[in-house]
């Protein structure tokens, strides 16, 4: 990447930055941490729980 570009990425983050907040403080005063709720460990078996989501959705609609 050239140095322009990354001037020009450096600069306009600069400009929508302005808080200077770390992520998790801006989420939090959002309300955005602990506003979910579900298995701590979704990350690591979602594609389980849409399984048996989509089973039990295809069930419900045979009946």
């Amino acid at each position: 990447m050239s140095a322009a570009i990354k001037q020009a990425i450096e600069q306009y983050y600069n400009q929508i930055n302005t808080t200077n907040k770390p992520p998790l403080q801006i989420f939090q005063e959002l309300g955005l941490v602990g506003c979910f709720q579900g298995d701590a460990d979704l990350s690591v078996n979602y594609k389980t729980k849409m399984a048996d989501y989509l089973r039990a959705k295809q069930e419900e609609n045979r009946l």
